[in-house]
């Protein structure tokens, strides 16, 4: 069987990986949120509001 030393290696090693698959996740849905947003208002099909900086104060 494995040993400690081993057991974690493996344990770390399954941690790198679920990071790295969690981060591009959130960053590629991130970036097709503003894109799609983007898109969305200068389209025409939503009518957006747009507010100047003083209807946030």
């Amino acid at each position: 069987m494995c040993n400690n030393q081993q057991r974690t290696a493996i344990f770390l090693l399954c941690m790198i990986l679920a990071a790295s698959v969690a981060s591009e996740t959130a960053f590629a849905s991130s970036h097709y949120t503003f894109e799609h947003a983007e898109e969305m208002r200068v389209s025409g099909r939503i009518e957006w509001r747009d507010y100047g900086p003083d209807a946030f104060n």
